[in-house]
Parts: structure tokens; sequence; C-alpha cells
């Protein structure tokens, strides 16, 4: 008599692990999306020829580099003293001063300032290949923008030309 209660219990327990709802499979939570990158505190706008108010002789301009041409982001009179430059920011041109500068024969830094100290422009350049034929030569470094205390750093290409 203990075999079919044996029976009837092991059956019984089959049934009621057959009924039990299966374990689901886990799954990982996504990925985090990876966060926007924040806009920049200010827009370095592209300046137009007609921006070049003031700015007279042999010029130095950027872009960014690998942009396209005609999205200049910074022209200088490129003089060792006095020189002036323009950026604008926000939509607004801003005319800075030199304030220092040093250079080699490889490269340099010049460093330029509006005259309410709110935008500082480093042009921190390597030069490159010269052209005799056009008076002018290569340049790329990086600009670095500081507007009310926040900056950005932009890769840039350009040169001098007289």
């Amino acid at each position: 008599m203990t075999r079919p209660i044996l029976a009837i219990v092991l059956t019984g327990a089959l049934l009621l692990g057959a009924c039990q709802p299966k374990a689901q499979p886990t799954v990982p939570a996504p990925a985090p999306k990876p966060a926007a990158p924040a806009s920049p505190a200010f827009v370095i706008g592209t300046l137009a020829d007609s921006d070049y108010s003031g700015i007279q002789g042999c010029m130095t301009v950027f872009s960014r580099a690998g942009s396209q041409p005609d999205n200049n982001l910074f022209v200088e009179d490129a003089v060792d003293t006095d020189a002036k430059g323009l950026m604008k920011i926000d939509g607004t041109m801003i005319g800075v001063k030199l304030a220092s500068q040093t250079h080699t024969s490889k490269g340099g830094l010049r460093l330029f300032r509006s005259a309410d100290g709110k935008l500082s422009v480093a042009e921190n350049y390597i030069t490159g290949t010269a052209h005799e034929d056009t008076d002018s030569v290569e340049m790329s470094g990086t600009l670095t923008v500081t507007w009310n205390g926040t900056s950005q750093a932009i890769k840039v290409d350009g040169g001098t030309a007289c």
C-alpha cells in the first residue's frame, strides 16, 4: 500500500511542478544612452569678407580644421605690434588687440583680448608650407576662445597672406 501512495505523491509533485509558471529569463537592463554633448555656452560665428573692417595688409585667417572654404572664425592683421583681430560671438562682432606673443620658425602663440576683457583668443599655431608665389604661409593649430570665463578649444587650419 505504500507504493500506490508514493506513486500518487510523486505524480502530484510532478503535476504541481508542471503547473508552476516558468521562470522568465533575466533580460539585462538596456545600457544607458550616452548623454548628448552639452551645447557650448557661446557660439563662435563665421566671418564674411565684409566683416574684416579695420583689418588691412597682411592677414592671418583661421577656420575649423577640415571645414569648407569661407568658414573663417578668426581674422587678425598679422603684424607684430598693435595687431587687431575680429571674432563673432553669439552673432556680435567683437574686436580684440594683441596682448602678447611668442614665436619661433616652427610656430608660436599669440594672445588677443577685447578692451572689456570679456573675450580672449589664444592662437597657438604651427607654421606650415610657405608659398612665395602668393606671399602666403599655411598654418594649423588651436584657437582657445574664452568668453565671460568659459573656454572652447578649436582645432583650426588657415594661414597668413599678404
